[in-house]
């Protein structure tokens, strides 16, 4: 056997070696331009909605800002998220598949600090969570995570299902290094500090049973997010408590008859008997009442007054 044919059976019995694998042309394996557009209205309605549920959890503005939508495999997505992190591992049944937030350690513990009455401005140690810690972290992202429910709400009925968290992208393994997924950068401002970057990484599994859906819904999604948006705002404006007073008409004394008085005096005022009294309700005249009784407590009665120009 000459030297030529010893090397051609060597490369045809290497060759053999690789089986040859099914690939289905019609299951594409990343989305399409719109596809991803609609992805991006959904996750930034969904945002939206997290700025609210932090703002109001850590008693600070916080906004959270889409980026921009990348299709990458899952071995890139390990080398560009960094390295110690806090990373929330979900999955959205009935959607196959598991997603992740990556959220850099100091951004972690500023919010920790935040949640335990800090500002979050002292300098923050790079390490990895206590007990205590990861539970105010889950807290907190569980709270975010269930604004995904209105946010897909136009597209497919999904849940919050499983949620685990891991110090180190070595320890999570979403899908093989080969499947695509869906990388959002997102910026996270809080108060008038510069934007901290964490991300989101939606694995293709996980979007493929509403890839069709996902198609041309741009619209409808837009439309359905700012009106669940505009909902949740009404309901929590009637939710939210006002100082209301009801006040007599003012009355002016000078330095001298402040300090001199005692217990017992008698001051005028310049409220008419008879006259409606004014409530007020977070600094604003909204109402006139006239004072009454309901069992043994003082009342007031809303009453509409004849004239009004000269008491407001």
């Amino acid at each position: 056997m000459t030297q030529t044919s010893f090397d051609i059976a060597n490369v045809s019995k290497k060759n053999n070696k690789r089986a040859p694998r099914n690939f289905d042309f019609r299951q594409p394996k990343s989305l399409e331009r719109n596809q991803l557009r609609t992805l991006q209205l959904i996750l930034e309605s969904f945002l939206r909605a997290a700025s609210s549920v932090l703002s109001a959890n850590l008693r600070m503005p916080f906004r959270l800002n889409i980026g921009e939508l990348e299709q990458k495999p899952w071995e890139d997505v390990i080398t560009i998220l960094e390295d110690p992190a806090s990373i929330a591992v979900f999955s959205l049944p009935p959607l196959p598949s598991k997603a992740l937030w990556h959220m850099p350690i100091e951004l972690v513990m500023r919010l920790i600090d935040m949640r335990l009455g800090g500002n979050g401005r002292g300098e923050n140690p790079r390490r990895s969570l206590s007990d205590l810690e990861r539970v105010i972290v889950r807290n907190l992202i569980e709270e975010m995570l269930a604004q995904l429910i209105p946010a897909f709400a136009p597209i497919t009925q999904i849940s919050i299902g499983s949620i685990h968290q891991e110090a180190s992208l070595q320890f999570v393994q979403l899908v093989s290094l080969s499947e695509m997924c869906v990388l959002a950068q997102v910026e996270m401002s809080i108060s008038n500090d510069p934007p901290i970057q964490t991300a989101i990484c939606l694995p293709f599994p996980l979007l493929r049973p509403i890839t069709d859906i996902l198609n041309n819904r741009a619209n409808p999604v837009e439309d359905a997010a700012d009106t669940t948006l505009s909902h949740d705002l009404e309901a929590r404006l009637f939710d939210i408590e006002v100082e209301a007073t009801v006040e007599f008409e003012p009355t002016s004394l000078t330095s001298r008859e402040i300090v001199s008085l005692s217990v017992g005096d008698v001051v005028r005022l310049k409220h008419r008997k008879g006259n409606p009294l004014k409530i007020k309700v977070d600094g604003t005249y909204l109402y006139w009442a006239q004072p009454t009784q309901v069992g043994k407590r003082v009342a007031c009665l809303l009453v509409e007054p004849e004239e009004t120009n000269d008491r407001h």
